[in-house]
């Protein structure tokens, strides 16, 4: 390995730390220790609304002030992408889920895009711009999701002559995955393939049960005990 590989990976490390340290102090309501990894003159627009926009770090801590209406929330990042510009210079991409859970008991989550510029300020790494881009939402936050852009090499964002939209499976069709199918439909499924071979128990409901996708002298021991306590 060479040093500079070694300091690119410190760098990413160091980086991805600030981006997973945001999350922590903001579920801890840490305002300041949140601050702290921004820029003085940072700019962070979380939304279109003039309340979702910050210019410095100290009007970015009165803003975030809004979340204590909330009594719990928990921010999980992933898929951290960062690029290099220069050697004090960096862009950063992540996705994050964010859980909220209100006084009442009502929640609301949302899914999202951090863009990050991170600059580096006396060794340590900084964001100097963050704008979030919501990519949706569950039914706790009314927020208008852009729709996703369309792929550079498809024209016009109409989709290729050679694309056939995939036809909806059959309920035939997805009989076949047993994943897909209620308890009662994969145990159908099951007799169907594996016969019964005397096996079961009554429920007390009154119906027999018959177990029959298990085979093997253990298993029928395991049956004749759980007909045993079944029938008690």
């Amino acid at each position: 390995m060479t040093e500079d590989f070694l300091l690119d990976l410190i760098a990413r490390q160091r980086i991805e730390t600030v981006l997973i340290d945001y999350c922590a102090h903001l579920d801890r309501m840490d305002l300041a220790a949140l601050g702290a990894l921004f820029t003085t003159d940072c700019r962070v627009i979380y939304g279109d609304s003039p309340a979702l926009q910050s210019e410095g770090r100290a009007a970015l801590e009165e803003s975030l002030a809004r979340m204590w209406r909330w009594q719990r929330t928990a921010h999980h990042l992933s898929n951290v992408r960062i690029r290099f510009q220069g050697d004090a210079t960096a862009q950063a991409e992540s996705c994050v889920l964010a859980w909220h859970e209100a006084p009442d008991g009502h929640t609301a989550t949302l899914y999202g895009r951090y863009i990050d510029r991170l600059v580096q300020r006396q060794g340590n790494w900084l964001i100097a711009e963050r704008r979030m881009e919501m990519n949706g939402s569950d039914s706790g936050f009314a927020c208008l999701c852009p729709r996703r852009p369309a792929p550079a090499h498809l024209q016009d964002g109409k989709c290729p002559k050679a694309w056939t939209e995939p036809a909806a499976p059959s309920r035939r069709a997805v009989g076949r995955t047993s994943t897909n199918l209620p308890f009662a439909s994969m145990a159908r499924q099951r007799r169907r393939q594996f016969p019964p071979r005397g096996h079961g128990f009554h429920c007390r409901a009154g119906r027999q049960i018959n177990v029959c996708f298990l085979t093997g002298p253990r298993v029928r021991g395991a049956h004749a005990k759980v007909q045993h306590v079944a029938t008690k």
